[in-house]
């Protein structure tokens, strides 16, 4: 016997069987639209930071025209209100980078998000830490400390504190005497802690990343910005690191003393005065051993001069000093010498040779070269190291300053930046487009190759204009005194390219000297007679009528016309058309 079936129950799991249903498509579209929220947000995210990073080479350029015009307002040449229109519009550009990276910032952090039309709107969180909130005052910051939402520091006072607690030492610059002092921290440190003689770098401000009278300084970059590298110094925290000791000490100490390199480097970021860098200088192991204090300076006169000392030569330079046999200064010198040594100075760079003997540094007697070299390079102050093997090659090798310029820019990493190969880029669409009108062949090497000479001056627009002219006069004889008038083949051309494009109906955008019908046009045909060449081409009318007996002709919506017209004619005279 069959089972009896209970309608009620089939009806009931049918029910339970769709809503499942439902729910899971409902569940799924909404998974499927937060997907596509979050590839939206994530495009836009990416947009705006792209867009704050196409700003900085504007606000460079602007820093630059602003310093140049601060140099001549105050030399009295110029009235001070172009300064104030190129600064408005600096602050103003700087404004429109800060909105692009808050937009990025606050739909990373979900404060916006775009909706279904791809517009910004707000979800109604908060993307940022209240930091007055319970729990969130660091420890160290005074309860009845105030939080400065303008600096982003806590206030009580004269007194500062950072969000991580840490105490804000707010020092004026220091002028006169004092300046040059605080300009060498570090070697001053060594010499109150071990009477050890300073290395003597940082006065000439040329590689220690110091800010000079009259440049604009960056502004330093907003929090959570992914455009800049978030644990790279500002150039007001690198000139700052710059005051507590020579380049090459500071470079010394990163290599030797990573701690205290670090440490230095985060009372830079603070601020920090010219004193306590001293004292806790004064405090740490380099300073309390003699050994280690006078190494540091050797290794500092070492970096300064491009040379690597082996172990033997800085024990006998210690021990020289500790017995007093040699001063500090003796020392550097006679490091000098070895670097006049080492590359043959005396022959290939007598005015550097001298500049060592009376007392410089390698590094400062190249000034004038290795600022050359990190501008062409975009080299930063602070990472720039003498004993770099390009730049000492470039050095030595060149006859004077400019010969070493022209060579720099012949090198890949000089021809490789960004802004140089847009600019051959540019060359070589202009170079192309040039052969292009001259109905001259050109490879994507030769094209390459010739861009690149006239970035670097080795040839210019109107060298490669006379070789073309020259060149297409053999190749069309019959148009010689128009082409060596200035006339282009390509737009002597015209006439024909016109007529081919009016009856064989082909966009005239697409014709050019290479089409076979307009070459042969512009060819033309010569002829000899004794001792005399003319050359002829075929008169536009007759090159007209030849286009009519072209295959491509009878394709063309004008033949077919044509057709059309003399079937009617035909017809209506016999009448089959009436």
């Amino acid at each position: 016997m069959a089972e009896q079936l209970n309608i009620d129950a089939l009806l009931a799991e049918a029910e339970r069987v769709r809503a499942a249903n439902a729910a899971a498509t409902e569940l799924a579209k909404k998974n499927e639209a937060k997907a596509n929220i979050d590839t939206r947000n994530k495009e836009a995210v990416k947009g705006f930071n792209a867009m704050a990073t196409r700003v900085i080479p504007q606000l460079d350029d602007l820093k630059k025209q602003i310093t140049t015009e601060v140099n001549l307002v105050s030399a009295g040449v110029r009235q001070p209100n172009n300064l104030k229109n190129l600064v408005d519009k600096y602050n103003g550009l700087l404004k429109e980078q800060s909105d692009y990276i808050k937009k990025a910032n606050d739909i990373s952090t979900g404060v916006l998000t775009l909706d279904t039309k791809g517009k910004l709107v707000s979800t109604g969180k908060s993307g940022q830490v209240d930091p007055q909130a319970e729990g969130n005052r660091p420890k160290g910051v005074p309860a009845t400390a105030s939080f400065n939402v303008v600096t982003g520091n806590w206030s009580l006072g004269q007194d500062n504190w950072n969000t991580q607690g840490q105490k804000i030492i707010i020092e004026k610059a220091a002028t006169g005497p004092d300046a040059a002092r605080a300009a060498n921290v570090a070697d001053q440190a060594a010499v109150n802690a071990g009477k050890v003689g300073g290395t003597g770098g940082g006065k000439t401000g040329d590689t220690t990343g110091k800010v000079k009278d009259g440049t604009v300084p960056t502004p330093k970059p907003k929090a959570g910005a992914a455009v800049v590298d978030p644990n790279a110094l500002t150039k007001e925290q690198q000139a700052k690191l710059g005051e507590y000791g020579s380049k090459y000490l500071i470079d010394y100490f990163k290599a030797n003393y990573p701690d205290i390199y670090k440490k230095l480097e985060s009372m830079a970021r603070l601020g920090e005065s010219a004193a306590n860098v001293e004292a806790y200088l004064s405090g740490t192991t380099w300073a309390k051993d003699v050994n280690q204090r006078t190494f540091a300076l050797i290794g500092a006169a070492e970096l300064a001069n491009g040379l690597k000392l082996d172990q033997a030569t800085k024990d006998t330079y210690r021990d020289q000093y500790l017995a007093k046999v040699k001063s500090m200064d003796e020392i550097k010198y006679d490091i000098g010498l070895k670097t006049i040594a080492q590359f043959q100075l005396d022959t290939v760079k007598p005015d550097i040779a001298n500049s060592i003997r009376a007392g410089n540094t390698f590094a400062q007697a190249t000034s004038d070269y290795i600022e050359i070299y990190r501008k062409n390079l975009e080299i930063a102050a602070s990472a720039f190291k003498i004993d770099d093997k390009q730049f000492q090659t470039l050095l030595i090798s060149s006859s004077n300053i400019s010969d070493f310029e022209k060579k720099l820019r012949r090198t890949d990493q000089y021809l490789s930046q960004p802004k140089v190969l847009q600019q051959i880029n540019a060359n070589k669409i202009m170079v192309t487009t040039k052969y292009r009108q001259f109905g001259l062949a050109l490879t994507a090497a030769a094209a390459d190759s010739l861009a690149k000479n006239v970035f670097l001056g080795d040839t210019s627009n109107e060298q490669i204009d006379e070789n073309l002219r020259q060149e297409a006069v053999k190749l069309f004889p019959a148009f010689r005194d128009r082409i060596l008038n200035g006339e282009s083949p390509l737009s002597i051309a015209s006439p024909y390219i016109g007529a081919i494009s009016r009856i064989l109906e082909v966009p005239e955008g697409s014709l050019d000297l290479e089409d076979a019908t307009v070459r042969k046009a512009m060819i033309g045909s010569t002829t000899t007679v004794g001792d005399k060449t003319s050359s002829t081409v075929t008169p536009l009318w007759q090159f007209e009528q030849d286009l009519y007996k072209d295959s491509r002709w009878q394709f063309t919506a004008n033949a077919r016309a044509k057709a059309d017209s003399i079937l009617v004619d035909v017809g209506s005279r016999f009448g089959v058309i009436p």
